[in-house]
């Protein structure tokens, strides 16, 4: 059972790697005149920084890591969620990134679902929390080999903070402006 765990956890990390980041990227190079589709996946990548945080708050294994992976997804979610402008043209950029905006929102809503329970490792460890340490540590090891874990984990503090602090300006101009949308 724990070996199909570990699987899985592997698994996820690189579908997320594939699904969150390599796609959007070919997604914004390729779509860097169009300004619609532009706008909307800067949008995304502002939100989905906090997958990158959440990356680096593991290699430190910091327990607020498990927030910020399921709020991460939450978020990301949400952002592509939002529909487009009603009158989009039916193009065949349109549609791939359609395809792939409706492929992520299902799989950030699965994944929400997959790790919400790892909230329990904020307060405790358990034996199944450490192994979603594991593919963090393998992209430690290939990306940052020479690099201590504290110093990686306190970039993603740093991160954390940077991307609170810039999330409550974000709000704060919008409330001042007036967009900001209650849902009641």
């Amino acid at each position: 059972m724990a070996y199909m765990y570990r699987t899985l956890v592997y698994l996820d990390f690189v579908v997320a790697v594939l699904l969150t980041v390599l796609a959007p990227l070919a997604l914004l190079i390729v779509n860097w005149q169009i300004p619609r589709l532009h706008a909307r996946l800067i949008g995304y990548w502002r939100v989905s920084a906090l997958l990158m945080i959440t990356v680096y708050l593991l290699i430190g294994q910091a327990p607020v890591g498990f927030v910020t992976g399921v709020l991460a997804r939450l978020l990301m979610a949400l952002r592509l969620v939002l529909p487009l402008a009603p009158s989009h043209p039916d193009t065949p950029r349109y549609r791939i990134f359609n395809l792939w905006r409706s492929i992520t929102i299902g799989y950030c809503l699965v994944g929400v679902l997959w790790t919400l329970p790892l909230l329990t490792c904020v307060w405790r460890q358990l034996a199944w929390c450490g192994i979603w340490f594991e593919p963090v540590m393998r992209f430690k090891q290939v990306f940052h080999a020479n690099v201590p874990v504290r110093v990686l984990g306190t970039w993603g503090y740093v991160g954390l903070v940077v991307y609170v602090v810039g999330l409550v300006v974000q709000v704060a101009r919008a409330y001042r402006a007036g967009t900001l949308v209650y849902v009641e």
